[in-house]
C-alpha cells in the first residue's frame, strides 16, 4: 500500500461499501453534499499526499467545509469534498467494512466487491489487509463470526495478551435492543395525515416501513402503489428504487426513518426529484 504512486493525488481510499449509486452512477453520499461524483471515499482508511496537501492549504480549505458545509458523516464529507477531485481509489481489501455482512448475504458482496473471487465469507475476512470494524460490535466486547477469531490472533501477539477480555453474545445484545425500541414507539400506522382510499407510496423498507404495509394489507385502508428504498437490492423483493416514484400517481410519500433529521433530509432529497413537498408525508 505504502508504494501506491500519489503524485498528482490528494488521497488513495476506499469507495465506501456502504454508499450506492444512482440510475446515472452517481454516489448517493456524494449527492447528499452536493457533488456531482461517482466514488464518495470511506476515512477510515486514507494515504496521504501530505506535502501536496500542504502546498494547496487544503487544512484551512477542510476546516472551513467543516464550519460552513454540509456535514452528515464528520469529517468524511469534508475529506470528500475537499480531496475528492484528487483522489486515487485503492481496492476494498484495504478497507473492508465490516458491518457489510448485516445488510448483505456472502454471494452478493463476494459479486459486487470482489468479482467472485473467494469461496466462503470466512475466506473473504480472512484474506482482506486492513478490517475496518465499523458498527457498535466491536471485536473485543463481542464474538462477531469470522471477525473476532482473526482479532483475537492479533491481540494474542500484543502486550496486552494477559488482560482477559469478556466476550458477549450480540445475539442477546440485539433482542434486548428490539424489546426496548417496541417499548419506546408503537408503529401505528399515520392514519391521521393519510386520507383514506388514497394512494401512497411507502418510503422506507426497515423495521417501521415493513410494519407500515403489513398494516395497510391486513386493513386496507389506503393504496399503496410503490414500496421504495435506497437499499432495495436488500430488502423484500417488492421493495424497489426510490427512482421509480417518477412512474407512478400518487397522494402522499409517506416517509418512514425513525430520525427527524433523517427524514428532513429525505424529504429534500424527494423535492430535488420533483415531488411536491405538501405531498410528503413524515411519520414521526
Amino acid at each position: 500500500m505504502f508504494d501506491i504512486d500519489l503524485e498528482g493525488f490528494y488521497v488513495a481510499a476506499v469507495r465506501d461499501m456502504g454508499d450506492v449509486k444512482d440510475e446515472e452512477g452517481i454516489s448517493e453520499f456524494a449527492k447528499k453534499i452536493d457533488l456531482c461524483d461517482e466514488n464518495y471515499f470511506n476515512s477510515g482508511v486514507m494515504l496521504l499526499n501530505l506535502n501536496l496537501m500542504r502546498e494547496h492549504n487544503i487544512s484551512e480549505k477542510l476546516l472551513d467545509y467543516r464550519i460552513n458545509g454540509k456535514n452528515f458523516f464528520m469529517d468524511q464529507d469534508a475529506l470528500n469534498y475537499v480531496l475528492g477531485r484528487k483522489k486515487k481509489l485503492l481496492p476494498f481489501k484495504y478497507n473492508f467494512l465490516t458491518t457489510v455482512f448485516d445488510y448483505m448475504d456472502f454471494d452478493k458482496i463476494n459479486g459486487v466487491f470482489f468479482d467472485d473471487e473467494f469461496t466462503s465469507a470466512e475466506e473473504c475476512c480472512h484474506l482482506q489487509k486492513i478490517l475496518h470494524m465499523t458498527g457498535q460490535f466491536k471485536a473485543w466486547k463481542y464474538c462477531i463470526p469470522y471477525i473476532t477469531d482473526i482479532f483475537l490472533g492479533y491481540y494474542e501477539r500484543s502486550p496486552y495478551k494477559g488482560q482477559k477480555l469478556e466476550l458477549k453474545s450480540p445475539i442477546l445484545f440485539l433482542n434486548n435492543k428490539l424489546k426496548e425500541m417496541e417499548r419506546k414507539k408503537e408503529w401505528k400506522f399515520p392514519y391521521e395525515k393519510i386520507v383514506a382510499r388514497s394512494k401512497v407510496i411507502i418510503y422506507g423498507a426497515g423495521k417501521v416501513g415493513e410494519s407500515f404495509v403489513k398494516q395497510i394489507e391486513m386493513n386496507g385502508y389506503c393504496d399503496v402503489v410503490l414500496w421504495c428504498d435506497k437499499f432495495y437490492f436488500t430488502k423484500d423483493e417488492r421493495v424497489v428504487s426510490p427512482q421509480e416514484i417518477i412512474n407512478y400517481k400518487y397522494d402522499y410519500v409517506l416517509v418512514t426513518a425513525q430520525k427527524e433529521l433523517t427524514c428532513q433530509d429525505i424529504r429534500e432529497e424527494l423535492v430535488k426529484k420533483g415531488v411536491p413537498n405538501d405531498k410528503i408525508v413524515c411519520w414521526l
